[in-house]
């Protein structure tokens, strides 16, 4: 994969699921079937030491989530549960990381997005796919 540019938006697909990283205004993250809207495209706003804010294309609301596992669309407020480490998993899949948790960044065929302990699973795998 090519370096991730700040100026640049990517979609997130899940692994396991074949779901991309969706979001609404009201700041709900969930799965989703693939479309070409700005709702499932993410900036990768890079702070240092391979950690990322990642902010909607739809929304302008900026990943974040909290120990209890929920992961939401939030303003941005600069703490380290925005900030997500990205873990090369090979083959294009990538884990992603809470800064503020280190819970990893978790689905399932449902569509629900949260945070989870490391498990080595697929549903922990996201393939980032620049947008064109």
């Amino acid at each position: 994969m090519q370096e991730i540019g700040n100026c640049k938006y990517y979609k997130l697909q899940n692994k396991a699921t074949g779901l991309f990283l969706d979001g609404n205004k009201e700041g709900k993250i969930y799965g989703h079937t693939g479309n070409e809207g700005p709702f499932q495209q993410w900036r990768f706003i890079s702070v240092g030491n391979g950690f990322y804010k990642l902010q909607s294309r739809g929304t302008w609301l900026f990943l974040d989530g909290n120990e209890k596992g929920n992961i939401y669309g939030h303003t941005e407020n600069d703490g380290p549960y925005q900030e997500w480490l990205l873990i090369s998993v090979g083959n294009g899949y990538f884990k992603l990381v809470s800064k503020g948790t280190w819970l990893f960044l978790d689905g399932n065929k449902q569509g629900n997005i949260y945070g989870h302990c490391g498990n080595n699973g697929p549903f922990q795998e996201w393939k980032i796919i620049p947008v064109k």
